[in-house]
């Protein structure tokens, strides 16, 4: 998002970062001229232009992950899923230790001074401005429309008390003295709207979904742990430690959980067979509307729901690049117009002023919107979808310090979560740098965090909490949590302690759910196949030897160079970018999936690339020829 390469970009000056070896014999040498194509690379190009074609040297396993991650030495939980070994991975594990240093991000955190007055407040509708002698100061109101648009209303004089009445949730406030800004700022506020007329359950219970970008199951472990344990002592929040993306970016697992919908095909594999009814690029060029799609806060909003979502973003839910996303607001309280201001000026204008120079980041903006959202509509049920961007996008070290404001905005909101659903959950894990070499860093790439919490009533409710407590020893998709959300919205109002859910599961009668439930059995078998999860993000374990074959590595590696080649030569980047070679001195290693096994076999092959040094990978069998299953 551009949000997060606006942060980096000025990152130096930033206080904050907000944003085995085994020989395998008997393998039959394969001719080069039997090399087939069988699978082409689905988003390679992208992700190579991002890197290699800028020569920069770094490490590429974004974009289409290792689907197979065990290194034949690691427990796996069996008999539970047929066909998936789960991973059982310790967050602390020696091979990920050197890519992390706690210290250095509390360090960084506590040393921040104030550096700007903020003269302005937005409070309960009243925008209070204290002026200096001389200064002529005036607001505006950033109003979103859909997606992809945001209105702005003309500059309004601050009056001479210094306080004005303004119903607008997003202000700018800028000052000037003899022509020169001397104040800007921006607020928010959440503003309570007239009622729609939609009747609702008193029953009914708020329900809080909270995404963390970029954070994994075990970094959540790792880097918020103080916030994990709190949400399990106060509100007997429950842990799924296995989540599985579907897709590899926040909006193609947005579009599962949130919309349902299938973004990737699911490829061909000794596994599984091809499963089309990937919709990634007709789902971009789509408006979201009622029309065409089951958006899940749509069936709260239906309930009587008053709705926010929130993201540090100037992209909306389904929106970046070049994607419609929604059409009109897709919420009461859509709050993207606060941070799409900050692109229309310089960095040190505005953007500094509102967070380097106060010593608060993006997430601390977010919690005073839930806060406020929270505390609206007094009697009135509220769904909110909050989305913390920039905090773990870009950073493995930066969430560290983050811990201890979570925890204690969790506290603040004590009261108000004892009595709702409240959801904290990732999109998918962190998707570059050194740690994917790892094989945790493969799994946790594809392997966001997940967690549940009840209303306290609820929790007497045994049944439900043992079959939720049974289902974290399962594999779940995407498309799990939007068929729970589903329920939620639809029925949480019929429940009471005695409610049965072990003997029962959800089937709404309007759509057809790819995903189950997690608040009742879940149908079995559940791997990646029968989840709609294609094989390049499964976490599911199969045991990987190395094996000594330079030949084959070599005949693998150059096709899929000269795809690489091919991809290039046919974009807009052809003459910005080098031909590329195999760099059979950099980096070829070959290995092997499941070698005890009978059956088609599955190698993969990493390599590096001249001249730039990027490294990439690349899924391929022996059938009667070589077989070219996904690269990247």
């Amino acid at each position: 998002m551009d949000f997060i390469e606006l942060m980096r970009k000025h990152a130096s000056n930033h206080i904050y970062s907000p944003i085995a070896h085994q020989t395998r014999m008997g393998l039959r040498k394969i001719s080069i001229f039997n090399i087939i194509l069988f699978l082409c690379l689905l988003i390679l190009l992208f992700y190579y232009v991002k890197y290699d074609c800028l020569t920069l040297n770094e490490t590429n396993f974004v974009g289409i992950k290792k689907f197979l991650t065990g290194n034949g030495n690691e427990k796996s939980s069996k008999g539970l899923n047929k066909g998936c070994r789960l991973p059982k991975v310790d967050p602390w594990n020696a091979e990920v230790l050197q890519f992390f240093d706690p210290k250095s991000d509390i360090s960084a955190s506590e040393s921040c001074k104030v550096k700007y007055d903020e003269r302005s407040k937005l409070i309960n509708g009243t925008l209070v401005m204290l002026s200096q002698d001389g200064e002529e100061c005036k607001y505006r109101c950033s109003i979103p429309v859909s997606d992809r648009k945001v209105n702005f209303t003309e500059w309004t004089k601050i009056s001479g008390i210094g306080e004005d009445h303004t119903d607008c949730e997003v202000a700018e406030v800028k000052c000037e003295i003899a022509g020169n800004i001397s104040y800007h700022f921006s607020h928010t506020q959440i503003v309570e709207k007239p009622s729609k007329g939609i009747k609702f359950d008193a029953k009914s219970r708020d329900v809080y979904v909270l995404v963390l970008d970029s954070i994994s199951s075990n970094q959540f472990m790792r880097t918020l742990s103080g916030s994990k344990k709190y949400l399990e002592e106060e509100f007997g929040s429950i842990h799924f430690p296995y989540l599985n993306r579907v897709a590899e970016g926040s909006k193609q697992n947005a579009y599962a959980f949130l919309l349902d919908q299938r973004p990737l095909d699911m490829p061909e594999t000794p596994w599984s067979p091809f499963k089309g009814g990937g919709r990634d690029a007709e789902l971009c060029n789509l408006r979201i509307t009622r029309d065409n799609f089951s958006y899940v806060g749509w069936d709260f909003e239906d309930r009587g729901y008053r709705t926010m979502i929130d993201l540090d973003s100037r992209y909306g839910l389904f929106d970046y690049g070049s994607c419609y996303g929604f059409d009109h607001m897709p919420a009461d309280h859509y709050m993207n117009g606060f941070y799409n201001l900050f692109y229309h000026y310089p960095w040190e204008d505005l953007f500094a002023n509102v967070y380097e120079k106060v010593c608060k980041e993006p997430h601390h903006y977010l919690f005073e919107n839930m806060r406020q959202f929270s505390d609206a509509y007094k009697g009135q049920p509220k769904f909110s979808i909050t989305w913390f961007v920039s905090l773990a996008h870009d950073s493995l070290n930066g969430v560290f310090h983050a811990d201890k404001h979570f925890k204690l905005f969790f506290m603040s909101m004590r009261e108000k979560f004892n009595d709702s659903y409240v959801i904290v959950m990732g999109d998918h894990g962190l998707r570059f740098g050194g740690i994917l070499g790892t094989n945790t860093g493969k799994i946790d790439s594809s392997n966001p965090t997940f967690m549940i919490s009840l209303p306290q009533d609820m929790r007497k409710n045994e049944d439900l909490v043992n079959q939720l407590k049974q289902n974290t020893k399962h594999l779940l998709s995407q498309h799990d949590v939007y068929a729970t959300l589903a329920e939620i919205a639809q029925n949480n109002h019929k429940w009471t302690a005695s409610t049965p859910f072990s003997t029962t599961k959800f089937e709404p009668t309007d759509r057809e759910l790819k995903g189950s439930s997690i608040l009742h059995p879940l149908p079995t078998p559940r791997d990646c196949s029968t989840l709609y999860i294609p094989f390049n993000h499964c976490i599911c374990q199969h045991k990987e030897v190395a094996v000594q074959n330079q030949s084959l590595a070599i005949e693998a590696g150059q096709k899929v160079v000269e795809i690489m080649n091919n991809n290039i030569t046919n974009s807009n980047y052809s003459s910005n970018c080098s031909v590329l070679t195999l760099g059979k001195e950099l980096l070829l290693e070959l290995s092997e999936f499941d070698p005890d096994e009978e059956g088609e076999k599955v190698y993969l092959i990493k390599f590096a690339v001249v001249p730039s040094g990027g490294k990439y990978q690349a899924y391929f069998g022996v059938r009667t020829k070589l077989v070219i299953f996904e690269a990247s």
